[in-house]
């Protein structure tokens, strides 16, 4: 997997990545490795400025789970990557948790455009277009309004 980590870090121009892991029987619950790994991994994909969909997966049903620990080194990743959509870590059965809550907001704040805004050439119409498309999620359109509230001042907005 460090391989993998350094070809995500050089790559600048790989799109989407997607890994089906070989995995055989063990007994292990070994962590430690897997957080090294996927903190590399994280690390990496906060580097690639490119990568828009990311999955591993296993033919083991089950592993590795993600530890907590290694669910926030994607949410820290996710702070200051603008480019990944979908991220998808093996095992689902973390779904729900207020981490995996997290990273889910972060991808759609991406897939809505996040990147565009935080650039700091970004243009008023960039800003904009950001707003409308995220009118369909409250929570998105409040973020992005509450990183920029003065975007909407001096429009003319009709009467309801």
């Amino acid at each position: 997997l460090q391989a993998m980590s350094r070809m995500i870090r050089r790559n600048n121009t790989l799109e989407e990545f997607s890994l089906s892991l070989m995995t055989g029987s063990t007994t292990s619950n070994n962590h430690v490795y897997e957080d090294e790994c996927f903190t590399d991994i994280a690390q990496s994909l906060g580097q690639n400025a490119s990568m828009k969909q990311f999955r591993l997966t296993s033919t083991r049903a089950g592993w590795p789970a993600v530890s907590s620990k290694s669910q926030e080194f994607f949410l820290d990743m996710l702070h200051h990557n603008y480019t990944l959509e979908s991220l998808f870590l093996f095992d689902t059965r973390s779904n729900g948790t207020e981490v995996q809550l997290k990273v889910d907001f972060f991808l759609v704040l991406n897939r809505m455009g996040r990147s565009q805004i935080v650039d700091e050439n970004a243009t008023r119409q960039d800003w904009l277009d950001v707003i409308l498309k995220s009118q369909v999620d409250l929570n998105c359109l409040y973020f992005f309004l509450s990183l920029n509230p003065e975007i909407l001042s001096g429009l003319n907005l009709p009467d309801e």
